[in-house]
């Protein structure tokens, strides 16, 4: 994600090179997207009309978040994993007049990501950002065969698995959000 550019990513980085055995490094991560900050980051959202037109279910999904409980972990990712789907679709409809499948919404924010950050080696990072929408947020699941990650359909249709709805999963989709504003 842009936003961990920096100091966070580096902790990020420390964390995985430790085998994930230091939970304090991603705790820092957390600090640093503090209510404020979250704030100051999604003041730019508005100026864009579909953000803006998904501004108060946008937020009520950021103050969830910001509840610090479980419930309210819950409640924003089942806000903001849905809402990264509608964004998406609503710039593709507002393009192209049509229905997108998903396999189009992931194309059509890749190939605004790779405009936008059309140097090589861009810190955009559409290639990469496409391949975390395929695995992450886009992810199908089986239940037949327990392949249930942690994505916007495993949510949306209530069957995620209890322990997935973490702080840092709400957040990871908040991030998600960032990205795709920095596309459009």
């Amino acid at each position: 994600f842009i936003q961990l550019i920096g100091s966070r990513f580096q902790h990020l980085m420390d964390y995985f090179e430790d085998e994930k055995k230091y939970a304090f490094q991603v705790e820092r991560i957390l600090e640093y997207f503090s209510h404020e900050e979250v704030i100051a980051l999604t003041s730019n959202w508005w100026s864009n009309p579909i953000f803006n037109e998904k501004r108060e279910i946008l937020e009520a999904g950021f103050e969830a978040y910001f509840e610090e409980t479980k419930a309210g972990y819950i409640n924003a990712i089942k806000t903001i994993s849905t809402e990264i789907e509608g964004v998406i679709r609503t710039a593709y409809f507002k393009d192209f007049g049509e229905k997108p499948t998903t396999r189009e919404i992931q194309q059509y924010i890749t190939a605004l990501g790779e405009k936008k950050f059309s140097a090589v080696g861009s810190l955009g990072f559409p290639k990469l950002f496409q391949n975390y929408l395929n695995e992450s947020v886009f992810k199908g699941f089986d239940e037949r065969t327990g392949e249930i990650p942690s994505s916007r359909h495993s949510f949306a249709h209530e069957v995620a698995k209890f322990e997935n709805y973490t702080q840092i999963r709400a957040l990871q989709l908040l991030l998600t959000l960032d990205q795709i504003y920095c596309f459009l």
